[in-house]
């Protein structure tokens, strides 16, 4: 239902993460693999109203609270990337949520797995008990990187460790996933207003040997249309890969000055490359 909504424009949606009516609650398990799921879709709420007046609630299982409260850090690290990816919805009537055969369509057959954008593959558990996921991963050049490890995988089908404290995801080789560096777990309140303060990185996915990628990145004050008067933010980049080295252009346009400053960049888990950073500006040539 949520790939087929956000392929028919219906962009900006989600689901009641453990259910909205009924009688019952789901299982710790359960609402545990519910949040993984939901915290990847553009709008996540935990929501709803059962007969017997109990709701659910982020610490209603003692037991996987930590697990709940890395999934939901784990969205609010993610939001940079989100916040592009629906700005090029608004603009460009792009989907936020595609399904896996927009890039292979060998995998027309219905799955469980979606893709965010066209760069990130969610792999939602959605079997009892499970520890590790079966997913089938599109055939694009360079295949596909775990998002957290950084281990590589060729097109097909492979098996990926999926404890409940895990979400399986993957990124397309060549691709740049903007992220923000929030503090260290407290007892402080993580906001939108912390991620607008927190420093912003694109973390890039490259493939090994020789090689060229490009991405791009929106990011604006989150209230008014300026953007829509140039009072945005628009960066462009480019990388040039080789054996032992990075080489990142990037260029600006717009006006508006984020509060998390200067965009930074840096290589995917497991890639000890040298990277480095060139920022185009007016002047240069």
């Amino acid at each position: 239902m949520g790939v087929g909504m956000s392929m028919s424009g219906l962009v900006n949606f989600g689901h009641d993460v453990g259910g909205f009516a009924g009688t019952a609650r789901p299982s710790p398990e359960l609402f545990a693999r519910w949040v993984a799921n939901g915290v990847m879709h553009p709008r996540f709420t935990i929501h709803s109203w059962h007969d017997d007046g109990s709701v659910n609630e982020p610490w209603m299982y003692p037991e996987i609270t930590d697990i709940v409260r890395e999934m939901i850090r784990l969205r609010y690290r993610l939001i940079p990337f989100l916040y592009t990816l629906s700005y090029l919805a608004t603009e460009r009537r792009e989907p936020i949520v595609n399904p896996v055969f927009s890039l292979d369509d060998a995998l027309l057959e219905e799955s469980d797995d979606f893709l965010l954008g066209r760069d990130l593959l969610v792999a939602s558990v959605v079997e009892e008990g499970q520890v590790t996921r079966t997913v089938t991963l599109p055939n694009v050049p360079d295949g596909w990187f775990e998002f957290d490890t950084g281990t590589h995988h060729d097109a097909g089908t492979v098996t990926l460790d999926a404890p409940l404290d895990r979400l399986p995801l993957l990124v397309r080789a060549g691709a740049g996933i903007p992220q923000c560096e929030l503090p260290a777990p407290s007892k402080e309140i993580v906001t939108t207003q912390t991620v607008d303060n927190s420093p912003h990185t694109i973390v890039l996915y490259l493939p090994d040997g020789n090689g060229h990628s490009e991405g791009f990145f929106f990011d604006d004050d989150g209230h008014t249309y300026g953007y829509r008067q140039g009072h945005g933010y628009w960066l462009t980049w480019t990388a040039d890969h080789a054996d032992t080295t990075v080489t990142v252009h990037t260029h600006v346009e717009g006006d508006y000055q984020p509060p998390w400053g200067t965009m930074a960049f840096a290589l995917r888990p497991g890639d000890t490359r040298t990277i480095e950073v060139v920022v185009k500006t007016a002047t240069s040539d």
